[in-house]
């Protein structure tokens, strides 16, 4: 059991470096937005209330929010006349669709990661408190579920000949429920870390990494509500990775090289 737990152990680490590294590709690709041509200065969608153009995507409720993001009214023409000019890389429908091409990517990286955190930490649980490692497994699949769902709208919408009100909640219904699923796992997640009595951590290393993943979950939830936090609720959940694997890999580097 100990050496699959240090099995475990690194696979989370190293899992959470290539998602950590995935997210940062993905938000370096939206650099090429086009943001000076969008409505409102290229600055913030949904009433001012988004900066973010995937999320304005994903959480469009009506036709104008996809117009609005996608900065045009036949997209389906600008993503074809994108593909045969040098500004390609910069055409908003391009751009948002290589992205959700790379979120596929990103899904299977981050949701292994879940679910390492959610068995990982089952080891230190006792008696009935063992079950929260298939708990933590079952929401970190119903994410990525929903969150290919999600991306399956998306690419959808993004080859439509025409915009509809029913394209934009045909995105967002799967995508509120994937942040909402996101947010509640992480905060579980963190719970189950903070009670869990696993032994290769410090108390204060433990409490650091409960509280970062699980204030993240709590963000998320929040941003549902309050979309401009989603400023700081998103780059939080990529932070928690990152954490993730510096706090789990660390140590056991460490433990390695005196051995």
């Amino acid at each position: 059991m100990l050496r699959d737990h240090a099995r475990l152990r690194v696979a989370l680490a190293v899992l959470a470096a290539l998602a950590t590294v995935m997210f940062l590709i993905m938000l370096i690709g939206l650099a090429h937005y086009p943001k000076k041509t969008t409505a409102n200065g290229g600055k913030k969608f949904h009433c001012q209330q988004i900066v973010s153009p995937v999320l304005a995507l994903e959480l469009a409720d009506k036709k104008e929010d996809l117009e609005e993001v996608l900065q045009t009214t036949n997209h389906a023409k600008s993503f074809a006349d994108a593909t045969i000019t040098e500004n390609a890389d910069k055409n908003a429908v391009c751009v948002l669709r290589i992205n959700t091409q790379q979120d596929c990517v990103f899904i299977p990286l981050y949701t292994g990661v879940l679910i390492c955190l959610a068995w990982l930490f089952s080891y230190g649980a006792t008696g009935k408190l063992r079950w929260l490692g298939a708990v933590g497994v079952v929401l970190a699949l119903a994410v990525a579920v929903f969150d290919y769902v999600e991306d399956y709208k998306m690419f959808k919408a993004l080859r439509a000949q025409q915009l509809t009100d029913g394209l934009a909640q045909a995105i967002s219904c799967p995508s509120r429920v994937k942040w909402s699923l996101l947010g509640a796992t992480l905060l579980f997640l963190g719970t189950m870390i903070a009670i869990s009595r696993f032994g290769d951590l410090r108390r204060g290393a433990k409490w650091f990494l409960a509280a970062t993943i699980g204030g993240s979950g709590v963000m998320l939830i929040v941003a549902l509500c309050h979309l401009p936090l989603f400023v700081w609720a998103n780059p939080a959940f990529g932070g928690a990775l990152a954490i993730s694997a510096a706090g789990l890999l660390g140590p056991f580097l460490r433990k390695s090289d005196r051995s």
